[in-house]
């Protein structure tokens, strides 16, 4: 590992190591450990397993908790208590789908770490920094790697896990209303030039409450229950920087992911107004009945939707003749899509061409 894969490591995760050796340590896998007798991640993962579920849950007390008396429908005669919006069931769930094996795996790949690996001959002929469990492992291994060169400082270690996972966003990204921002345009830089935009957050001086500034324009629904949740008159600036952009994205928030999701909603709406972004239309020249199959898998390779999936059912009309039913759905995606013809082939075609349409029309 060069020293430039040192020093893009640490911009990726927004920590700059004061021992390198635990970052290489980091990234070094088992079998390359025994084969150059050096030591292996592994402990790092346990370390990184444990820190990682503590913040998660932190950011889930934060996010959807608080004293009861930061509810507007707070009674005075009321004890102060701890509130939460959902029970402790629910919660449970949340934690796990942000820990998951496929969550932190999907995370290492946007952020293009699992390269990095230092893998011996076995784990390199299998190709382990394909699999998700090895970069699930890497993931976990960063962060124990950093909490214990931070000396366990719990407010570096949120940061940079809140870097990595971007908790909010990943589970956020489920909401109707929800835009993710800060993914759509990593994953545009990424696609452009093969880098990561850059974000800078300065602590503003604390004072009351305003809006405007660098974000001036931006609507500003949800700030309201941000305050009341957080209660902290702290304010953040981000500025924003696309390395094939000449222009810098100023974002503001009363805390440091919200101040860095306004910033990459103002350098969105810039990319989308001037023509640098593709939609789902430019992707599918000609949508057509015949090609519908394929043009919905194009779509979904290019990372609009996952795979969609058919089922089937076969019935028969009063001559005894099959009549083949066929649904199409797509994860996420709510509509479902119904074909039905003498023909299974084209009963999906039907099915893929109804779902074709409806996303290409959705997409605009």
């Amino acid at each position: 590992m060069n020293q430039n894969q040192i020093q893009e490591i640490q911009e990726t995760i927004g920590y700059q190591f004061k021992n390198i050796d635990l970052l290489i340590q980091a990234f070094t896998r088992r079998s390359f450990a025994k084969e150059n007798n050096c030591e292996d991640n592994e402990v790092f993962e346990f370390i990184g397993d444990k820190v990682l579920d503590l913040i998660v849950v932190k950011f889930l007390a934060e996010t959807y908790g608080g004293e009861a008396s930061e509810y507007t429908d707070y009674d005075e005669e009321d004890p102060d208590e701890f509130l939460s919006e959902y029970d402790e069931g629910t919660l449970s769930e949340m934690k796990s789908q942000l820990v998951q094996k496929k969550m932190l795996a999907h995370r290492i790949e946007l952020l293009e770490l699992s390269k990095y690996l230092r893998m011996g001959k076995g784990d390199k002929a299998k190709r382990a920094d394909h699999q998700d469990s090895v970069k699930e492992d890497l993931f976990e291994a960063i962060v124990g790697a950093v909490a214990i060169d931070c000396g366990w400082d719990m407010p570096i270690i949120e940061k940079v896990v809140d870097k990595m996972l971007d908790p909010e966003a990943e589970h956020e990204n489920d909401d109707d209303d929800y835009v993710n921002f800060i993914g759509l345009v990593q994953n545009w830089s990424l696609d452009d030039c093969g880098e990561l935009p850059r974000y800078d957050i300065f602590e503003m001086p604390k004072g009351p409450y305003h809006l405007g500034g660098i974000s001036s324009g931006i609507p500003v629904a949800g700030f309201t229950s941000l305050v009341q949740q957080y209660k902290s008159p702290t304010q953040y600036n981000c500025h924003l920087t696309i390395p094939s952009i000449e222009k810098r994205f100023g974002g503001f928030g009363y805390s440091e992911r919200e101040a860095r999701r306004m910033a990459a909603r103002n350098a969105y709406e810039y990319l989308e107004e001037n023509g640098y972004i593709t939609t789902i239309r430019d992707e599918i020249e000609n949508p057509n009945f015949d090609d519908s199959i394929g043009q919905l898998e194009i779509l979904s390779r290019r990372g609009y939707f996952p795979i969609p999936t058919y089922d089937f059912a076969e019935a028969h009309d009063e001559n005894g003749n099959p009549i083949w039913n066929c649904k199409c759905k797509i994860k996420g995606v709510k509509h479902i899509t119904k074909g039905e013809s003498t023909s299974k082939k084209d009963a999906k075609k039907q099915a893929a061409f109804d779902m074709l349409e409806y996303v290409l029309e959705e997409g605009e």
